[in-house]
């Protein structure tokens, strides 16, 4: 049992031990820096001596960037408890263990819990198991394929009504777990700025992309890097799925809307300070682009330059993971197809099109000349060619980019990012 008691022992040990342990202490400071003290330098300090009052001093110290160092348990209750939950897994993290925690919501605030399964998966390689009652972390399941959520329910037995046993559902996206924490709008606090996406999708590649894009920071632009670092999701800012088609019953400006009226929602009673971002094909649709225009301050949307979302991925990952799907699909699918053509494509930036989506273009590059131009194996219909199967086609995108750390955004992606780290920055000045 991990309560934090023997840090202070466990800390002496390391830091007056080999060069090797002194340096994991040094790592694991940095990471605490990085995750939880907004990048402010953090020192660990095991204090020897006496107090005033002539006793042993057996408390751990710490010091946050230039200030005085002080008695940990001066410290916020927030801060003491991640440091608890995540020093004995770094430590080990060479190691495979399995941890079992205990709602720690109960004294994070939610951006910190998410910090803290960020943490978690980065940088450890261990098991962990959580009861929560946190709605917050739901979405780590969107995000990553090593989150899994399960809900326990207490049922009688079919058998004898007296007796009670437990029930195991995975529910990874199950409205009614929403209902059974308790959650209600009224009850999540707003983050200080959002981001509105068209939808699920969107999300995924956009949280994906500013990984990435902080990654290169690091090692391009270090203040940059400690300045975007800080942001939390979920407190910094927070994402917005606003369905492309329902754009125009949303209302932007400042007055609050009619709800009898067709523009009845009111972005600005349900979201705080926004960046909407909308694919380009919104172009061709003239009322949905007046509303952003009309509404909207030019600092507060971006319309991508290319069709959709899809259009800004790599193609490097687009096409190893069209030739993954292509393996999987029927042969009455992929006849008078040719996966291998694939190979040839030349131009880095052969899926960034303003006016067909990638489905199109790999459908495009892979039929045999004398296949009707009506059959596709990729595209979602003959129009402009959106992906079959987004959601699915997205999954196994962030799954390759996951298994290949080092693919490279396109520049369309980090323009992308750009704004919207700007945007977060603005808000949270």
């Amino acid at each position: 049992m991990i309560t934090g008691e023997c840090l202070y022992q466990e800390l002496k040990v390391h830091l007056l031990g080999e060069p090797e342990q002194r340096e994991l202490i040094k790592v694991y400071e940095e990471k605490l820096s990085q995750y939880f003290f907004d990048n402010e330098p953090v020192t660990l300090i095991p204090k020897f001596g006496k107090d005033e009052y002539g006793n042993e001093i057996d408390v751990v110290h710490i010091k946050i960037g230039n200030d005085a160092q002080f008695p940990i348990y001066n410290l916020g209750d927030g801060l003491q408890q991640a440091i608890i939950l995540t020093y004995e897994a770094f430590i080990r993290k060479d190691e495979t263990h399995a941890f079992f925690i205990e709602e720690p919501e109960l004294h994070m605030h939610a951006g910190m819990v998410r910090q803290l399964m960020n943490f978690y998966l980065n940088e450890t390689n261990h098991y962990y198991f959580f009861t929560t009652h946190s709605n917050h972390l739901l979405d780590m399941a969107d995000e990553s394929d090593q989150v899994m959520i399960q809900k326990f329910v207490k049922q009688a037995k079919s058998d004898n009504p007296k007796e009670f046993e437990f029930k195991i559902y995975r529910c990874d996206r199950d409205r009614d777990l929403l209902a059974s924490l308790g959650v209600r709008p009224s009850s999540v606090y707003l983050a200080n700025c959002t981001i509105w996406v068209e939808g699920i999708t969107d999300r995924l590649y956009i949280t994906k992309y500013m990984e990435k894009y902080l990654a290169e920071l690091e090692n391009s632009n270090e203040k940059l890097y400690k300045q975007y670092r800080r942001f939390m999701p979920n407190y910094h800012y927070t994402f917005v799925e606003y369905a492309g088609s329902n754009l125009v019953h949303w209302c932007f400006s400042d007055n609050y809307a009619d709800q009898l009226e067709d523009k009845g929602l009111s972005a600005k009673a349900v979201a705080s300070e926004m960046l909407l971002i909308a694919d380009g094909d919104i172009q061709g649709k003239a009322d949905r682009v007046q509303i952003l225009r009309k509404e909207l301050k030019t600092d507060n949307y971006l319309i991508l330059e290319c069709k959709e979302t899809e259009n800004t991925l790599p193609k490097d990952s687009i096409v190893r993971v069209a030739k993954k799907k292509f393996s999987n699909m029927k042969s009455k699918t992929t006849q008078g197809f040719s996966i291998e053509k694939l190979d040839k494509i030349s131009t880095f930036d052969y899926f960034d099109h303003k006016d067909y989506g990638i489905g199109k273009l790999l459908d495009d590059q892979i039929r045999n000349s004398r296949t009707s131009t009506d059959k596709t194996a990729f595209a979602d219909g003959t129009g402009v060619g959106t992906i079959k199967y987004k959601l699915d086609f997205c999954r196994e995108i962030i799954k390759d980019f996951d298994e290949n750390p080092d693919w490279e955004p396109t520049s369309k992606a980090r323009e992308l990012c750009e704004r919207i780290f700007k945007h977060i920055e603005k808000c949270n000045a």
